[in-house]
């Protein structure tokens, strides 16, 4: 077991660690961490640069209970293949539906599109009526076909 949260204590979670490290530094990068990081070399490069296991878990032993259900919830996503902006509003309906269970809110359907009748198109009413109200004369071919 590790003294703190973030520092290894055997070689095999060392090497899981170093294994992880890059899955990490998404993360870090992902969360826009390096933003208020105090190393200049990751505001610099606008990513993480510098232990990312070490930024990752401090400040995630930090987050309330809600921010850590959306990082959580955007890390599956990223996971999952989804894009950085997917992953953020994957983890917003996540965490909405977090805040309505925990409240006890309903949770409600997607909104069901309305029936609508199909209506034929201008040109097909235009020869159905057999009015030239489209602003084109009808040829009569269409209006009485030839019979043969």
């Amino acid at each position: 077991m590790s003294m703190t949260p973030y520092e290894p204590a055997t070689a095999e979670e060392a090497a899981i660690d170093l294994r992880d490290a890059p899955v990490r530094k998404r993360y870090c990068t992902w969360l826009q961490y390096w933003r208020d990081c105090e190393a200049p070399a990751c505001r610099r490069a606008h990513a993480c640069a510098g232990d990312p296991t070490a930024c990752f878990l401090g400040r995630y032993m930090r987050l309330t209970e809600a921010a850590r259900v959306w990082v959580i919830a955007g890390i599956h996503a990223l996971d999952l293949g989804l894009t950085a902006r997917n992953a953020a509003g994957a983890a917003d309906l996540a965490l909405l539906q977090h805040i309505k269970k925990a409240d006890r809110l309903p949770r409600h359907p997607p909104r069901r599109k309305r029936w609508r009748p199909i209506r034929p198109h201008a040109e097909e009413r235009c020869e159905a009526t057999r009015l030239e109200a489209c602003g084109r004369p009808i040829h009569r071919s269409r209006v009485y076909p030839r019979s043969e």
